[in-house]
Order: structure tokens, then sequence, then C-alpha cells
């Protein structure tokens, strides 16, 4: 059975019924805390903070790469604080790319459906690596975990979608992104752009 690789952050998390009262997710920022809480985030792994500054990424233009960066890492720490062991990450990012600019979400996506996919399902849990380089004249990104690798055939979801979207509104046909199995196990997502 073909699975669908899926990550939508903000209509998962907009989605959610909000307190009687309170406006929904999308209206006051007391709102959206209300809606958050009552969905089940809450500060004490800091995922209600994450969320919090993620929710109006998707309608901000590119962005540093750094910002970008930051929130993987804010959301990886989420991760962490609630798999505990079960879940080791790297990020290894060439600084000669910080100059770089990024639309919205694109690694974090990326980052999320290596956690879901192939860290989450395993009792054991796994490694998320995300690495970042210059090669020829372009930016070379890679998002890599060790679990079941991509089923076959593989159906990509909304996440992904989204994701090959403002890549080309963003880029054209010069940004490239390719999800498949690691030769050494795994899945590999590669994400090539050019470089400024």
């Amino acid at each position: 059975q073909a699975l669908a690789w899926s990550t939508s952050l903000r209509p998962r998390i907009a989605t959610q019924p909000a307190a009687p009262g309170d406006g929904g997710a999308t209206g006051t920022d007391a709102a959206m805390a209300a809606a958050m809480k009552a969905a089940g985030y809450t500060d004490a792994d800091g995922s209600l903070g994450y969320l919090r500054s993620t929710l109006p990424m998707f309608a901000r233009p590119p962005l540093p790469l750094a910002d970008e960066i930051e929130t993987v890492r804010r959301y990886l720490q989420v991760m962490q604080a609630r798999l505990g062991a079960r879940l080791t990450v790297t990020i290894e990012i060439d600084p000669v790319l910080h100059p770089l600019t990024l639309p919205p979400a694109v690694l974090l996506t990326l980052a999320e459906n290596a956690v879901q996919h192939g860290v989450e399902p395993r009792v054991s849990g796994g490694r998320v690596s995300i690495g970042g380089r210059a090669e020829g004249g372009r930016a070379v990104f890679e998002v890599r975990d060790d679990g079941a690798g991509p089923p076959s055939p593989m159906t990509e979801g909304t996440g992904l979608a989204n994701v090959r979207e403002r890549l080309a509104l963003a880029h054209g046909d010069k940004a490239q992104l390719t999800i498949a199995a690691a030769s050494e196990g795994g899945c590999l997502a590669t994400l090539t752009l050019p470089l400024p």
C-alpha cells in the first residue's frame, strides 16, 4: 500500500477546534494560544512557543537561511523532548551558505517528514541529519534519516507538494528536490538551489 508522505504543519494546527469564544486559531494571539493548548500543545516541551512562532512563516516571503535553520532546530528540540533518546539530531551547514534565502518552511517540512516517517514508527527511534554545502555554484541541502526508507511507490502528500510549489515560485526550474532511498538505508531528501 502506498503511503502518503505529507507534512503540512499550518493546516494541521489551524484546523484544530478552538476553545469556545476564543475566536479560532487564526484570530488574536490569545486565541491562537488557547487553540493550541486545546489541541494539546503546551510550553512544557517548548512546542507552544515553537508553533506560535512558526505559523506566521507560511505567509512570509523568502527568509534568511539562518531563520529557517533556527526554526528547524526549535522543531527538532520539541521532538527530542517528546521522543527522548529515540531521536538523535545533527545539523551541519557550511557558513558560505549563510547569505542564502529560502522559501519559508522548506527545510522544516523535510525535517518533519524525516521524523514522522523515519524515526517515530520505530520503537528504537533513529537519527535525523541535516547538511548544507556549496557545490559547483549551487547550494545543496540534504535531510537524511536512517529509517525504513521511502515506500514504493511513493505518493507525495500536501507538505511536499507545497514545498515544490514554493520552490518553483522562488526559483523556477533552477531548484530541484529529490526524495530517494539512501544508499546506507533510510531516506534522503536532497534540495539544490542556485547560489546568489
